[in-house]
C-alpha cells in the first residue's frame, strides 16, 4: 500500500520545539504544545489559529483528551492541569410551534415538544421525545437559529453559514460569515463578514453592505463589531456600546452606552429588553418620535448618537404582555420598585425581590363573586339573589391559572381577577418584598377571584409576603329613587380566593 506524503498544511506560530500534538476526539480542533510554554488551538478544517493558552508552568510535554467529553489534560515541567474547551451543551433552536433542532457534532437532529403535550410528565423527568435524524451538516455548527416563521433554519460555524429548509434540511443558501442574525421579517437577515463589514439580505439576495461608524471620542474613528442582535432593529455591539440601525435604510436610530449580553424584542416591535451580566432594562420604542425627527431633519433631533426620543426607559411601574415568558440569568427587583404583570412566567438562576419591592398583577375582567381556589360570595338585589360561583378550578399543587373576573348583577362594573405568576429559579430565591396576585374589588358588581403564585426553587430565603386573595365585596348600592326599603338595593359578592 502506497502512502500519500503530500503536505496538507503547515501550522506556524510556536517559538520553540513542538513537544505534543493531539486531535480532539469530539471537537474540530488540533492541539499543539511546545517548549515555549504555550498550547495552541487550531481549527481542524480551516487550520486557523483559534486560541493560545499559557499557564506559566514552563515547557509543555503532553496533551491528553477524554473521549465523550470536552476535557483536556495538559502536562508541564511544573505540574499538570485539566481544562474544558468549548461548551458541552449542543447548539439548538426551537420555533414557535415547539419543534427543536440541535446539532450533535455535525449531525442535525429534530424533535417536537408538542407531540408529548398530552402526556403526564413529572418535574425533572427526562422528556420521551421521538428524535429524528435530519442528516449531516457540511460545517461544524456553533449556532443554530430558526427564522421567525420557522420555515428556515441557519447553521453558522467555521466562518461560514448555511440556510436550510427546517422540514427536510435542504440547502437554500450559504456564504461566509462570522455571525448571522434574523430580522423580525422572516425574509430578512444580516451577516458579519469581518470585524467591520455587515451585509443585509432579503429573500437570499444582498440588499446593502455597510460599515457602522462609531466615534470613540479619541483621535480617530474606529468601529469593531463584537456582536450582532436581530429583531425589530439591527443591533450592533462594539467596545463602546450598543447601536440600533434601521433594517431598510441602515440609518442609525439610537446609540446606547451599555454592554449587552442578550436582546429580546416583543413580537409587535414595541418593547425591547436589554440584558447585561448583572441586570436588565426594558425600553419602549417610539416610532412616531423617530418619524418626526427624520421628517424635520434638525440636528437638535438627530445627534451623533441618533434620535434621543427613540426609546423610553421603563424602570418603575410597568405592565407586561399577557402570557410572556422571561429568561434571565439573574432577575432582580430593587428596593421600592414595582413590577406589574398580567400573566407571566419567569425562568432564572437567581430571583431576588428586595424589601419593599412588589410584584402585582390583574388579569380577567368580569354581581356575584368569581371562584378560583374558593367559592365566590353571593350577590343580592332586593328580595332576589345572585349566587356567587361555587365551581373551583386549577391545580392545588401546581397552580397556573389567572383569577376570573366577577360577574355582573344587573348593575355596575365587575372586578378583574388576579394574574398568574410563576417563577422557576434554578439556584435560589430571595424574597423580602411582596407578591400580590389579588382579585380586584368591585364598585358596582362582583369582585374578581384571586390569581395564582407558583414558586419553584432549590433554596428560598427571606420573609416576603405572598397574596392571591379574592377582591373585597363592593358593599351595597341603593338607587336614589328607591321608594321601598331594600327593593332597589344591590349587594355585591366578594371574589373567591386564589392559589399559591
Amino acid at each position: 500500500m502506497s502512502l500519500n506524503k503530500t503536505c496538507v498544511q503547515t501550522l506556524e506560530g510556536h517559538a520553540q520545539n513542538i513537544s505534543a500534538v493531539r486531535f480532539h476526539p469530539e471537537l474540530p480542533i488540533i492541539l499543539t504544545g511546545s517548549e515555549d510554554g504555550t498550547v495552541r488551538v487550531w481549527h481542524a478544517n480551516t487550520y486557523r489559529l483559534e486560541s493560545t493558552l499559557n499557564y506559566g508552568l514552563e515547557r509543555v510535554w503532553t496533551i491528553a483528551c477524554q473521549r465523550g467529553s470536552n476535557n483536556v489534560a495538559l502536562g508541564y515541567d511544573e505540574g499538570s492541569i485539566m481544562i474544558k474547551l468549548g461548551r458541552e451543551e449542543p447548539a439548538m433552536s426551537m420555533d414557535s410551534s415547539g419543534k427543536i433542532i440541535w446539532a450533535k457534532h455535525s449531525e442535525i437532529q429534530q424533535a417536537n415538544i408538542k407531540a408529548i403535550a398530552d402526556q403526564e410528565i413529572k418535574d425533572g423527568e427526562r422528556l420521551p421525545l421521538a428524535v429524528k435524524d435530519m442528516g449531516s451538516c457540511e460545517i461544524y455548527p456553533q449556532t443554530i437559529a430558526h427564522n421567525p416563521n420557522g420555515r428556515f433554519v441557519v447553521v453558522c460555524g467555521d466562518g461560514e453559514y448555511i440556510i436550510y429548509t427546517a422540514m427536510a434540511l435542504r440547502n437554500k443558501s450559504f456564504g461566509s460569515a462570522r455571525e448571522f442574525i434574523w430580522s423580525n421579517d422572516s425574509s430578512v437577515y444580516a451577516i458579519r463578514e469581518s470585524s467591520s463589514m455587515l451585509k443585509i439580505y432579503k429573500n437570499f439576495k444582498e440588499q446593502k453592505a455597510f460599515k457602522p461608524d462609531f466615534e470613540l471620542k479619541i483621535f480617530i474613528n474606529l468601529f469593531h463589531v463584537l456582536g450582532l442582535y436581530g429583531g425589530n432593529m439591527l443591533g450592533v455591539r462594539s467596545v463602546s456600546g450598543l447601536a440600533f440601525y434601521d433594517w431598510d435604510t441602515t440609518e442609525l436610530v439610537r446609540r446606547i452606552e451599555i454592554t449587552p449580553k442578550n436582546i429580546f424584542w416583543s413580537e409587535n416591535g414595541e418593547l425591547v429588553c436589554i440584558t447585561t451580566e448583572e441586570s436588565f432594562f426594558i425600553l419602549k420604542y417610539n416610532q412616531e418620535a423617530v418619524d418626526n425627527a427624520r421628517s424635520s431633519g434638525s440636528k437638535e433631533d438627530i445627534t451623533e448618537d441618533g434620535i434621543e426620543d427613540a426609546f423610553e426607559v421603563i424602570d418603575d411601574d410597568y405592565v407586561t404582555n399577557q402570557g410572556l415568558i422571561w429568561h434571565y440569568r439573574d432577575f432582580h427587583i430593587q428596593h421600592i420598585s414595582t413590577l406589574g404583570i398580567l400573566s407571566t412566567s419567569l425562568v432564572s438562576l437567581v430571583f431576588d425581590l428586595e424589601k419593599e419591592g412588589t410584584v402585582t398583577g390583574a388579569a380577567c375582567d368580569g354581581g356575584s363573586g368569581a371562584a378560583h381556589g374558593g367559592y365566590g360570595g353571593n350577590g343580592h338585589r332586593g328580595s332576589g339573589s345572585c349566587p356567587g360561583s361555587k365551581s373551583t378550578y386549577d391545580s392545588k399543587c401546581l397552580p397556573w391559572t389567572a383569577g376570573s373576573g366577577g360577574g355582573t348583577c344587573s348593575h355596575g362594573n365587575a372586578g378583574s381577577g388576579g394574574a398568574a405568576f410563576r417563577v422557576v429559579s434554578i439556584d435560589a430565591m430571595f424574597l423580602e418584598g411582596e407578591i400580590t396576585m389579588n382579585g380586584v374589588g368591585a364598585s358596582g358588581g362582583g369582585s374578581g377571584s384571586g390569581g395564582s403564585v407558583w414558586l419553584d426553587t432549590e433554596v428560598i430565603e427571606g420573609w416576603g409576603e405572598l397574596y392571591a386573595d379574592g377582591g373585597d365585596s363592593g358593599g351595597s348600592h341603593c338607587a336614589s329613587n328607591c321608594i321601598y326599603s331594600g327593593c332597589c338595593c344591590y349587594h355585591y359578592g366578594s371574589g373567591g380566593g386564589g392559589k399559591d
